[in-house]
């Protein structure tokens, strides 16, 4: 069975791989990489309930939210080398560390996210910053945002290309996306395959260098900076999504360690880069380029 790549519309689509009921498959022109069946946005948003954001350790001590920054402030050194600190969204901001992290840099920051949970635990400490809801139906006005921060969002979205179209709409002319999101070019994801940590139900694209910048592009941004995603990690939340992201070797490893290791040392941040790409692109104000699917 084939299907038309939903970015490019190419009818010559590969089957890569299989895993329960989910077929993957690659577009032999743009070398996106999809989830067949696509879910729909009611089950999107069934997957979102609590314990979804309790598994990545949200309840975890003030050491998990301090790490969690520290990748964060990774993530706006670099946004600050091509835009100074002004106003910018998080899509899909979980309980708000990016904004907190954002806050404390100087930037004026807003969030958006889906779940009822996190928005409720993020009012906690940001109020109103963070509202419920999806870039899609936010009520910001256009050319509202200097920046807008997509961390681990886009593989979840329905269309990649109209959620764009929208941050293309709510950025200032010369505004700035910055996209955190797995690579399916990694040497993990080769290696892996249907085993990799980042192939999971929720996620419905998968994208490479190649094809992140074509999406950009056709959504009418110019890529300023594409690399590998470094990520601040700790040997014992490591330990603690040992059965959320099953990873071979990587388990039997870090169980070892933890033997023998200090909790002083189980709770130093380490860097490390977990197969995932990081771009962040200039919204083009000279384009006429930029369209939905």
């Amino acid at each position: 069975m084939n299907h038309d790549c939903p970015l490019c519309k190419n009818s010559r689509c590969d089957l890569l791989f299989r895993k329960g009921e989910m077929t993957v498959f690659r577009c032999s022109s743009c070398t996106l990489v999809f989830a067949w069946p696509q879910l729909s946005e009611e089950s999107i948003h069934e997957l979102y309930d609590q314990s979804y954001y309790d598994s990545w350790g949200i309840q975890q001590d003030e050491s998990v939210r301090d790490m969690k920054k520290l990748t964060f402030k990774l993530r706006l050194k670099d946004i600050e080398r091509v835009i100074a600190p002004g106003r910018v969204l998080d899509v899909g901001c979980a309980t708000g560390y990016f904004l907190e992290a954002a806050i404390e840099r100087g930037w004026d920051a807003y969030g958006i996210e889906i779940n009822p949970y996190a928005v409720e635990r993020a009012h906690e400490h940001l109020g109103e910053r963070v509202v419920r809801g999806t870039i899609e139906d936010a009520l910001f006005e256009p050319s509202f945002f200097d920046a807008i921060t997509m961390s681990d969002v886009l593989e979840h979205v329905r269309g990649p290309l109209a959620t764009l179209a929208r941050v293309r709409e709510l950025l200032r002319p010369g505004g700035v996306v910055a996209i955190t999101t797995p690579n399916i070019a990694s040497i993990t994801a080769r290696l892996l395959r249907s085993r990799w940590p980042h192939v999971k139900a929720e996620h419905q694209f998968y994208f490479s260098p190649r094809s992140l910048t074509h999406l950009l592009d056709m959504a009418g941004f110019r890529l300023l900076h594409l690399r590998p995603a470094a990520k601040a990690l700790t040997l014992n939340y490591i330990y603690a999504q040992r059965n959320v992201s099953k990873v071979p070797i990587l388990t039997p490893l870090v169980v070892s360690l933890l033997k023998f290791l200090p909790d002083s040392l189980r709770r130093r941040p380490l860097y490390f880069l977990a197969g995932e790409l990081f771009a962040i692109a200039r919204k083009d104000a000279t384009s006429d380029r930029a369209r939905t699917a």
